[in-house]
This record gives structure tokens, sequence and C-alpha cells, in this order.
């Protein structure tokens, strides 16, 4: 390059005897600009950046806006200038077709060189190579990828730059129900999802009686898994949202939030080489364990199946349940005690190689089993959960929602305690199951079950458990994804409680919809956050 001062005279100038023509430069060179060899700057047998002679020579453009340059010619042509490599901004990305991976585009054009001679960019995560170009588009798995760009330009200089890309696993839609959290004595709801399609997670409490917002409490970037609510352990007699994430480098992390001030009360690690599947709080409701305790249970590549317990707030351990190889998990739950020792039980449920059903029970102090208790291996189970007593003995019941291979769908329900098969429950073979929730009917106990047909029709079919009574069909818009189905006490004064179905719309966003378990009356819609 050759520096310039640029000179505002209105006449022509000409050049010195040492040249017999004038010289041309650019129109769109500013005052203390340099001059570059891209610049064609030309007259007098020679041009680019190396000049015979010597002294001081004036250029000047010859069309309107005239621009005028004084410098100081040189034999010599000046060093070149390494370039200065720009990755862009930090960016995050969504894996919204839930295949492990997403498209992303690199952004290296805030690029820039004073020779203007960048020849290439390259892009390199783990030292690999993988892309070239400015604008590449490249395919990153979900996680944190830390990814540095290199630009060299002609004269062989060059410069890195490195840019954080995070790509969130497909967003999870957790939500789950939670006492009154604004006084006004109606049952609420928390509702937690990817805020804004990209960027952190955020709990949503609502009312329950009309949806309205209460408070939102951060959950930060990690992937939210798991979430449940625990009893107060922080003394406001609020509950704990308890949540499960798992970080960058594949850490299990269980944080406590308080729902009435939003702070954070506890946090405490599980293995990270194993996969959760169910957080279960422990409400120690027979004072056995001496506090309230969160259970994650876990599974591993071995098939190892297990539970950890920790207490709450403070995170100690209080020990590991194991739970066997033999069948493979498909859902967990806790009931009441029934081994008198005080402490709630952890139930695994699962299938094993013959196709039996077995639903394993072990006390969550000491993981010594109290009972194993096996359903009908004909209907292979969908959904699994554990309900309050329905035959008036205390000890909750257990529920297996399977479906046969003609397409029969049923719930066995069996006594925690005794194994004692209590009722067998039929649904409409048309409408397959996607979700289910316990219903308090004033009739009795009571068993939602989401299903959706060939049709594409969506349905809930509410039914007594006692006597196979169907109580209520309610209609869902099949538009709104399948993700939560929850049920509420009654809001509306018909004395029947409500069902809340939650679930991602085409657009992203989350949508909730209420309606009464019975009548089917929608209460309210809304749309998060």
């Amino acid at each position: 390059t050759v520096a310039a001062a640029l000179d505002t005279k209105p006449e022509v100038v000409t050049v010195g005897p040492i040249m017999e023509d004038r010289y041309r430069i650019p129109n769109n060179r500013a005052p203390g600009d340099t001059l570059r060899s891209s610049d064609q700057v030309y007259g007098g047998g020679a041009s680019g950046v190396t000049w015979g002679g010597g002294g001081e020579t004036n250029l000047y453009s010859e069309s309107e806006p005239f621009t005028y340059a004084r410098f100081t010619v040189s034999d010599t042509p000046p060093e070149p200038t390494a370039p200065i490599a720009n990755a862009g901004q930090d960016q995050s990305a969504v894996d919204r077709d839930d295949d492990g991976s997403e498209d992303v585009t690199l952004d290296g054009s805030a690029s820039s060189d004073a020779d203007e001679d960048i020849e290439s960019y390259e892009w390199r995560e783990n030292g690999e190579v993988i892309a070239r170009g400015v604008n590449p588009n490249v395919i990153l798995d979900t996680g944190l990828h830390t990814i540095e760009l290199t630009v060299t330009d002609a004269a062989g200089l060059s410069d890195t730059d490195t840019v954080k890309v995070r790509v969130f696993a497909k967003p999870v839609n957790l939500a789950v129900a939670m006492p009154d959290a604004n006084g006004n004595g109606s049952e609420d709801f928390v509702q937690a999802l990817l805020a804004g399609g990209v960027g952190k997670y955020k709990a949503f409490i609502r009312d329950g009686a009309d949806g309205s917002a209460i408070r939102a409490i951060g959950l930060g970037t990690a992937q939210l898994r798991l979430m449940t609510t625990l009893q107060d352990v922080s003394g406001n007699s609020r509950p704990e949202l308890t949540v499960l994430t798992r970080g960058d480098n594949d850490a299990v992390l269980v944080r406590l939030f308080d729902t009435g001030n939003r702070k954070l009360v506890g946090k405490f690690n599980y293995r990270k080489n194993l996969e959760p599947i169910a957080l279960l709080a422990l409400n120690d409701r027979q004072k056995g364990l001496g506090s309230r305790a969160v259970a994650v249970v876990q599974t591993g590549s071995d098939g190892t199946v297990q539970a950890q317990v920790r207490r709450a707030p403070s995170g100690e351990n209080v020990g590991t349940v194991g739970f066997g190889k033999a069948y493979e998990p498909v859902g967990a739950a806790t009931v009441r005690d029934i081994d008198g020792a005080g402490v709630d039980e952890i139930v695994v449920f699962g299938v094993n190689a013959e196709g039996k059903v077995r639903a394993q029970l072990r006390d969550a102090l000491t993981g010594k089993q109290v009972a194993a208790h096996f359903f009908d291996p004909d209907f292979p189970p969908v959904l699994v959960t554990a309900i309050p007593s329905m035959n008036n003995n205390v000890t909750d019941e257990l529920v297996v929602l399977g479906v046969d291979d003609t397409g029969r769908i049923r719930a066995e329900v069996r006594d925690s305690k005794t194994g004692k098969q209590l009722a067998t429950v039929p649904y409409d073979k048309q409408f397959p199951p996607l979700l289910m929730s316990y219903v308090a009917h004033p009739d009795g106990a009571a068993l939602a079950v989401l299903g959706e047909n060939s049709a594409g029709k969506r349905q809930s079919r509410t039914k007594l458990l006692a006597t196979n009574e169907t109580v209520g069909v309610v209609p869902f818009p099949p538009s709104l994804g399948a993700d939560n189905l929850l049920s509420l006490d009654d809001a509306d004064g018909d004395g029947s409680p409500e069902l809340l179905l939650s679930g991602e719309l085409a657009s992203g966003k989350i949508r909730v919809i209420a309606k009464d378990a019975v009548t089917g009356t929608e209460l309210y819609r809304k749309t998060l956050p």
C-alpha cells in the first residue's frame, strides 16, 4: 500500500518533471485513507504499488467528485498486513426434528484485511477442519461447540478467532401440578420450556383457575430433562420446584427452587455416566427418612437400573437402590410405606426378555425389596403410574396401561402392598393412548387417557376405576402436540376436576388448554411464554 494524505485543492494539479502523465485514483477514498494496489492507481507507465523515481507526486480523479492525493513515491513496496479473523457472534440453535443434530450457518464475513486479499477461510473443531468458506453450513450435534476460524491472505499471513455454538436438544415441554401459589384457593401448575425458542429455560407458574401468570423462574441453559415438585424445605410453606438438567459435560444436576421467592435453595449432582429416566420426590410422609429427599432413577448401557437418593436441600447421599438388570425399565414412581419402616418405597416398572411385566418395590432408605407384583403380559405397558388408594387401605395403587397385539387398550390396577388386582379398565381401541392422568372424581378414583385415532381426532376419556363407567369424553385439537396431561382441582365450581393439556404448536410455541374433565367445557387456552 501507499499511504496518502488527501488534498482539497480545487484546481487541476499536474505532476513533476519526472512523470509526464497524470495519475488517477478512485473516487470513494476519504481523507486519511490508505491507497491499495486494488485501487488501480496508474499513469506514467507505472501502476500498482511499486514505483520508480522518487519525490512527491500529486494524484487526482478525472471525474466529479474530484479527489486529490499527495504521496511519496518509493521504489520499495510496503510490508503486507496480516488479516483479522472474526468468527461472528456466539449463537444457538434447536434440534427441532429431534434427530440429534441441527444445521447451522457459520459467519466469517466480518473478517478483514487491510490488503483486501484474504484467500481462505477454514473452520475447525477439536483441530479438525469441518468447513471452508465465508458462510458455510455445518451439521452440529446437540451440545456446546467451540469452533475456530482461521483466515489466510495472499501473503500467507493468518489470524484466528473462535465462536461458540450451542445446539439445544428438542425442547422438552414439561408441566406439573402444584398447590395454590397466589392465595386464591385454586390448584396451580408449572410449565417449563425453552423461552423464546432459543436461549434459556424458564418455568412459568400459572394459575390453575384461569391460566394467568403468577411468576417465572429462570432455569439456565443446561438441557432440561425432568421436573417435579417437592414439599417445602425452606420454611415458607411453598413447595420447591425440582428440576433435573444435563449439562455440556453430561453432568446430571438436580436443583431446587423456592416457588415463592424463586431462590435456588439446593443443588446436587448425580452420576453422569448413567441416563436419568425418572425424578422422584420423597416427601417423607411417615418421617422415616428424617427429611425430604430426591431420588433419580438411572440406567446404564450394561443394563444397570438404580435409584440414587439424596436429602433435600443439603444433597447428602442417603444411598443407592439397585433394581437389577433383568427387567428393562418403562417408568418409575413412589408409593407410601408398605413395610412399616416409615419410608416411601421406590417403584420401577419393567419388562424382561420373556415379556413379563413387573413392578419392583424397594425401600428408599435401605434398598431392601419389599414387594414385586406382576401384571398381565398380554398387555405390554405403554404408560405407568402410581395413584392414591382406591380400596381404603391407605397404601397407594399401581397402574399399568397396556395395548395387546390386537390393539385393545386396558388399564390394570393393583394394590401396591398385596399385589391384588383391583380393576381392569378397557379404553376405546380406536384411540391409541398418548398420555394418561389420575383424576380425583367426586364419585371415586378415575383415570383419564388421551388418545388419537387414525383420522387425527384427539380425545381424552375419563373412566371410574371401580365401575369402568365413562364419566367424560373431552376433545382436544390435533394441532396441539400432546406433551403433558394434568388433572387439576375443580376451578369452575361444578364439582368435577379439570384437565389441562400442554403441547407444542407448529410455530414452536407452547400452548396450554384447560377443559372440564366431565363436560369438556373449555376454561381457557394460553400460549407461552
